[in-house]
């Protein structure tokens, strides 16, 4: 019921009807109609995929009318323009075409947002999990929540080489329908392995949809608010990750198994995979695609070149250049390296801090009841994120955004304060947690720390720094090289965000608590380290990524003044 309500509202609700009409130059515009009445759908607070089509809908429909605006002024003050008042098949689609809008809020929203749902239904159902009779060891459970990145991880690199040799209709259409049977598989088969293999399978079919909604954003978004479209995508997965949370955590802790969850995830895939199927497939086409050169073909575009940079004959078309030629001019990128680290460490504290949560303020120090631990991580990240990216794109946007060196350089002194401040917040959290692990147990601070709020709000103030800079690290990351290249350099972000960043966050910290426990026992007399005591330790191992995280932003910003200096 509740998806059902979700699509009547995404396909009746979000958009305002549209109208083409003349100006008095003879150009085309779009003018707004009447919004249908979206009271009546709209059920109050359960009905959230409404709420959240309307919300995507209302911007993308506000970025095209200002967008549209800018170009209408833009036309009247230039007299000598020998186009006056036409425009190109790629202009209106990207500008005037609402369609487009749409498909960026089914496609690179919706399945972002249920793609990324798994993550957070892992995290809230692993203790029902080893509860079922598994017995799964800490280094096991860690590897249930990080095995889906290393699928995305090798298979990421070779998504994006299939992007620029096959139709991207047909890959994405295929990836799809596999991550729908994936999700299901994992939560019906009751067996390790076949799990550990589903979860494997989801993260492999998951990564083309990470690098085609890059691309595409950046492709098809109206340049005024690139960075607002790039955040909306980190909204939806937290979205989807959060109610991931909800419906496995509740479910769980109500006695529901933990199949429930995937199963609805796997339905709701299933239902993107039809409504991608009735797509035109140039509609979804990349740079450097097949599909995307025969459209260019047709309408005689001229062929964009690979820049000088890239260490690339510019003659060469996408599918001409080798992977390995493609991946060693994107290692000697220095810019490219910079980037992709920042992303990564961002994903290291996010997948560290998710995976960890729910065992550490259930089964640590805190020992609180997982309803309440599951609220509090959804208003944590949640509020957090939301905050973020609802900050950090508008700061850069009013800043001038990223097109040119100077604006890149600009923006990166912007996301290194973000940067410092988060860094702060993980400085204050790990002394939160040391304090009340090994100072206030022996009665020196009792009552000080005993209740989480403070260290919640803690976190949700570094979630927030984090999360206003990962779409613009993401959007520069891609930009930084040519259009030609950018489906395979996206892939290859993608495999290093998912390697050293959420794989790494999920595992590494289980990795410190058994050290921390074998080592503890070495030096303590045969004394055991406690569980709370074991948590705790990986919890702060997984905040002190910040740090790491400012030193690479400086780094960029180094880069790109450097670069700045030799063009001048």
């Amino acid at each position: 019921r509740l998806f059902a309500i979700g699509v009547l509202g995404f396909f009746r609700r979000p958009m305002p009807s549209t109208a083409r009409s003349m100006n008095d130059r003879g150009s085309v515009s779009l003018q707004p109609g009447r919004l249908s009445r979206a009271s009546s759908a709209l059920e109050p607070i359960v009905d959230m995929p409404v709420a959240f089509s309307w919300c995507t809908g209302r911007l993308g429909w506000k970025c095209l009318q200002n967008k549209q605006h800018v170009d209408d002024t833009s036309d009247e003050s230039d007299d000598s323009s020998s186009c006056e008042g036409e425009y190109t098949e790629d202009e209106e689609q990207s500008q005037g075409d609402v369609r487009t809008t749409c498909l960026y809020i089914a496609f690179c929203l919706g399945v972002q947002m249920f793609m990324s749902y798994d993550s957070g239904a892992t995290s809230s159902s692993l203790d029902t999990i080893q509860d079922a009779g598994l017995n799964l060891t800490q280094t096991q459970i860690g590897v249930l929540g990080s095995i889906d990145k290393v699928g995305q991880t090798l298979f990421s690199m070779v998504w994006g080489r299939a992007l620029q040799l096959v139709p991207t209709k047909r890959l994405m259409a295929c990836s799809l329908l596999a991550n729908a049977v994936f999700s299901l598989t994992f939560g019906v088969v009751f067996n390790k392995w076949a799990m550990f293999a589903a979860k494997f399978s989801q993260g492999a079919t998951e990564a083309l949809q990470g690098i085609w909604g890059t691309v595409w954003t950046l492709t098809n978004a109206p340049p005024s608010a690139r960075s607002q479209w790039m955040g909306m995508g980190a909204i939806a997965a937290g979205l989807g990750n959060g109610l991931g949370t909800v419906i496995s955590g509740f479910a769980t802790a109500n006695g529901a198994p933990y199949s429930v969850a995937f199963i609805f995830q796997s339905v709701v895939l299933g239902l993107f995979w039809i409504g991608l199927l009735t797509t035109p497939g140039w509609r979804l086409s990349l740079p450097g695609s097949p599909d995307r050169a025969e459209l260019e073909e047709d309408t005689d575009a001229p062929e964009q070149k690979v820049s000088s940079k890239s260490g690339v004959e510019s003659s060469k078309s996408a599918q001409d250049i080798s992977s390995y030629d493609q991946a060693k001019a994107l290692l000697q990128n220095k810019l490219y390296v910079f980037m992709a680290c920042n992303v990564a460490q961002i994903f290291f504290f996010n997948s560290g801090v998710q995976y960890i949560w729910t065992r550490l303020f259930v089964e640590g120090p805190w020992r609180l009841n997982k309803n309440w631990v599951v609220t509090g991580f959804l208003m944590v990240t949640g509020v957090g994120s939301f905050l973020g990216v609802a900050i950090g794109p508008r700061l850069v946007d009013a800043a001038g955004g990223y097109a040119d060196d100077e604006g890149k350089y600009k923006t990166l002194k912007l996301l290194l304060k973000f940067a410092a401040v988060a860094s702060l917040g993980s400085g204050l959290a790990i002394a939160y947690t040391a304090v009340h692990l090994f100072i206030a147990s022996d009665n020196a601070l009792e009552g000080i720390t005993d209740t989480p709020y403070l260290l919640w709000s803690i976190m949700m103030f570094i979630f927030l720094a984090q999360n206003a800079t990962v779409a613009t690290h993401t959007a520069i990351c891609c930009e930084s090289v040519p259009s030609e290249m950018q489906s395979f350099a996206t892939g290859m972000t993608v495999a290093v965000q998912n390697l050293f960043g959420y794989a790494s966050g999920a595992f590494l910290p289980g990795v410190v608590m058994d050290q921390a426990y074998s080592l503890w026992k070495h030096v303590g007399d045969g004394n055991e380290l406690s569980l709370r005591a074991q948590l705790g330790v990986g919890f702060m191992f997984a905040c002190a990524s910040p740090f790491m995280l400012m030193v690479t932003v400086a780094l960029a910003a180094r880069e790109v003044r450097l670069l700045m200096m030799a063009t001048e």
